[in-house]
């Protein structure tokens, strides 16, 4: 009799570790990934002060203090891109982000995500610790540099 006991505990003993174990060990820890397009606007949905603007052609350097106003941009994630000059809503237009060929000679070339303002040119674009550049230097346009504002 006290054979079968120590069987059926050990065996309840076994069924109740494998449960408890099925239990904690079921978490739902999945990582979820993102694609690049999801994971750039997600970057770039906020506000940014504009620090500076460096001309590609002349090298000029405009900034609040010799423009004589501040300016930010708002990203929304309704894909439109707001414009304001010394807090007032100037523009709005519409955004998105695309894949442009580095090398349009060279079809093996990497592909690379570009910003499109209201349908403008193509601007490349970076956002590292809080700052964002967005250039047309490729064009010899402008290379605009902000800050996400706190």
């Amino acid at each position: 009799m006290k054979t079968n006991n120590c069987r059926n505990f050990g065996i309840k003993g076994l069924l109740l570790s494998g449960i408890i174990l099925l239990t904690f060990a079921c978490t739902d820890n999945r990582t979820v990934i993102l694609d690049p397009v999801t994971t750039a606007i997600n970057s770039l949905v906020g506000e940014w002060n504009w620090i500076k603007t460096v001309d590609a052609w002349t090298a000029h350097e405009s900034n609040p203090e010799t423009e004589g106003y501040t300016a930010s941009i708002q990203f929304r994630t309704n894909d439109t891109l707001e414009y304001y000059k010394n807090g007032n809503l100037i523009h709005k237009y519409p955004y998105e982000l695309r894949y442009r060929i580095n090398d349009p000679l060279n079809t093996e070339s990497d592909s690379i995500l570009v910003l499109v303002i209201n349908n403008g040119a193509e601007s490349n674009f970076s956002i590292a610790h809080d700052a964002l550049i967005i250039s047309q230097a490729y064009l010899d346009g402008p290379t605009s540099y902000y800050e996400r504002k706190k």
